[in-house]
């Protein structure tokens, strides 16, 4: 998308253009905007030039309308805060009061002014989510304001969906765990709770994390939460009331929330599991693996140290977990068995064999039926 900035009304500039192009225009009120919506899907984000006052640290602004100036002033960092001037007399012309090119030249993310982050503490998220997207630097100065504003808890003023979507951008950044170390830096992990640390197993796990997430990329299209997992490694020794409080503070539904507090125990379970003696038989891993949610089933794969282990949770995802089950319960009833727990026992148990057989094939599985329904008409 185009984004630009009228010095005076710029929703009435907006109605305008939006007749000389002969494209949508959507018009806010409340915040002096409009956006234009070509037929191509183009986007052209028209605003007031406006300077924001926060009432206190974290709420959203309020807005007035001012100069150009002040209207780059508000921007989060130097770099972000340039213009290029669009009006005949000074068409091409790079408006940058701060030193943003130069910044950008250098690949120095620094903020406008002292207070940037006590106003929006989002922005030290941003900050460090920049560094590794555009493999800049955070400058001195920035840094320590960073610091500063962390260890007086100002987040905790920033409503829950803006921390979770900030959180969420933050963890999908590729090798998040490089950005978790910066997270620490500045104390930032008491974003989520003060007493949540970075020992050595949770840092081991982030970087395991990294390559999981890595490979899931690589072969699957899937829509999964990938910060998750992240969220996972931070509260691998969390208690539960340390999870509801983080889970609280980030607005997670109630799906997620239960997620969270039950991917521990389901760790658990996977090692008791692992542990057992005996050769592991594909109906096991799939009945056992088949109730974790995608995110527990990969943070498991990162968990995990033992390649046998690892060998199967990824067996599991890749071919196990969409293996064809081709015989259901309409398949026995047309076989005259009753409704009722045997058409359960019955399923369950061609479902196992065929796992365990590796039978993919239509035909075959409904051989293994057959035979099983002849064992028990001879019972009878």
């Amino acid at each position: 998308d185009l984004d630009f900035v009228v010095d005076k009304n710029g929703i009435e500039f907006a109605k305008h253009l939006a007749g000389e192009l002969n494209v949508r225009c959507i018009e806010h009120e409340k915040f002096n905007t409009a956006v234009l919506i070509a037929q191509d899907g183009m986007r052209l984000d028209i605003a007031t030039s406006r300077f924001e006052v926060y009432s206190k640290p974290g709420a959203l602004p309020d807005i007035t309308n001012a100069t150009i100036f002040h209207d780059l002033y508000r921007r989060d960092f130097t770099i972000n805060a340039m213009a290029i001037c669009l009006n005949r007399d000074g068409f091409g012309e790079l408006v940058d009061y701060f030193g943003g090119r130069r910044d950008l030249k250098e690949g120095i993310i620094r903020v406008l002014h002292s207070l940037s982050f006590i106003d929006d503490p989002t922005r030290m998220i941003r900050a460090i989510r920049f560094k590794h997207r555009f493999k800049f630097r955070i400058g001195k100065g920035t840094l320590s304001l960073m610091k500063s504003a962390a260890s007086l808890d100002v987040v905790e003023k920033v409503s829950g969906h803006r921390f979770l979507k900030e959180i969420q951008a933050l963890f999908t950044t590729r090798n998040a765990s490089i950005v978790m170390e910066d997270l620490e830096e500045i104390g930032g992990l008491r974003f989520f709770h003060r007493d949540i640390k970075l020992d050595p197993f949770a840092r081991n796990l982030v970087t395991n994390v990294d390559s999981v997430v890595a490979w899931h990329r690589l072969l699957f299209r899937e829509d999964i939460h990938e910060w998750l997992l992240y969220l996972f490694s931070l509260m691998i020794h969390a208690t539960t009331d340390q999870k509801l409080a983080v889970c609280k503070k980030l607005s997670l539904g109630k799906l997620l929330t239960r997620e969270v507090l039950r991917f521990r125990g389901c760790i658990r379970g996977l090692e008791m599991f692992f542990d057992r003696k005996g050769k592991t038989k594909r109906s096991q891993v799939v009945e056992i693996l088949g109730e974790l949610e995608p995110e527990i089933l990969l943070f498991a794969l990162a968990y995990f140290e033992d390649e046998a282990i690892k060998r199967t949770i990824s067996d599991f995802i890749t071919s196990l977990k969409d293996f064809p089950l081709h015989v259901n319960g309409k398949d026995l009833i047309e076989r005259g068995i009753q409704s009722g727990p045997e058409i359960r026992e019955l399923l369950e148990e061609t479902h196992r064999r065929v796992l365990d057989r590796d039978i993919a094939d239509k035909v075959g599985q409904f051989e293994v039926l057959e035979t099983l329904l002849q064992l028990r008409r001879k019972r009878k």
